[in-house]
């Protein structure tokens, strides 16, 4: 199985991101990803050891199911293919 690191960047405007009031958080889940002959998201299933909760998780999973990849290709033909990964938020 493959890896992929992920990144989940939100945008922030500029006097936002000056603010010095902002306040940064991270969050880290792993797991695992597979990727369709067309390029959509099959399965996705996502742990975390930063205790983010079963309703973070899941929302994670659903926005990662509306994500859509190049087909990967093998032999010259698409192939549905499985990847271990991991997901920042910064």
């Amino acid at each position: 199985m493959k890896k992929l690191l992920l990144s989940l960047l939100p945008a922030a405007s500029p006097a936002m991101a000056a603010s010095p009031d902002l306040q940064v958080y991270t969050a880290r889940a792993e797991g695992s990803l597979t990727i369709g002959v067309d390029g959509r998201v099959l399965d996705v299933e996502l742990t975390s050891d930063a205790n983010l909760g079963t309703g973070v998780l899941e929302g994670y999973e659903a926005r990662v199911r509306t994500w859509r990849f190049e087909p990967i290709i093998e032999d010259g033909k698409p192939v549905t293919m499985g990847f271990q990964v991991t997901f920042f938020r910064v």
